[in-house]
C-alpha cells in the first residue's frame, strides 16, 4: 500500500490535473476494504498447507528408502506391499493438500492440480504394486503345494 501511495504522489507530481490516488484507487485494498484481510488469511491457509505438504514430503522419502532397501534385500512380499501401501496413503495425504491449494492459491492453480493429479497417480501405482505383491506371496504357497502333490 506505501508503495502505491508513493506513486500517486510521483504521479500527482507529473499531472497535478489527474487525480491524486490514480495508482491506489486501482487497488482492491482500497476499492474492497476487507480484501486485505481476506487476502491475509488465504495467503496464511497456504502457508500452512505448504507446511504440512513439507512434512508428507519429509516422510516419503524415507518411506521409497525403506521400499527400495527392502527390494534389494529381498524382503518378504507382505513386508514390500506394507511399505507400499503406506506411500500411497502418502501421497493420497498429499494430493488432498493439492486440492486445497487450489482455492488457497488460485494463481497457481493449475500448478496445484498437476500436482494433485500425480499424487493419485503415484497412490494409485503403489497401491496396485502392493496388491499385486500380496496376490504372489499369497499364491506362492499354493503353487508350492500342489507342485509337490504332483511328484
Amino acid at each position: 500500500m506505501e508503495a502505491a501511495r508513493h506513486l500517486d504522489r510521483v504521479y500527482a507530481d507529473h499531472d497535478p490535473s489527474r487525480p491524486q490516488d490514480a495508482v491506489s484507487s486501482g487497488l482492491d485494498a482500497v476499492r474492497l476494504p476487507g480484501t486485505a484481510t481476506a487476502e491475509a488469511a488465504r495467503w496464511e491457509r497456504a502457508t500452512g498447507l505448504h507446511a504440512r505438504l513439507s512434512v508428507l514430503s519429509k516422510q516419503i522419502t524415507p518411506a521409497y528408502n525403506e521400499w527400495s532397501r527392502l527390494n534389494n534385500v529381498g524382503a518378504r512380499p507382505e513386508a514390500r506391499a506394507e511399505v507400499l501401501t503406506q506411500l500411497a496413503v502418502l501421497h493420497e495425504e498429499s494430493a488432498a493438500l493439492y486440492e486445497e491449494l487450489t482455492g488457497a492459491e488460485p494463481e497457481l492453480a493449475d500448478e496445484h492440480r498437476d500436482s494433485a493429479e500425480q499424487a493419485r497417480r503415484n497412490s494409485a501405482s503403489n497401491r496396485e504394486h502392493a496388491e499385486l505383491l500380496v496376490a504372489t506371496a499369497e499364491a506362492a504357497p499354493a503353487n508350492t503345494s500342489s507342485s509337490e502333490g504332483t511328484r
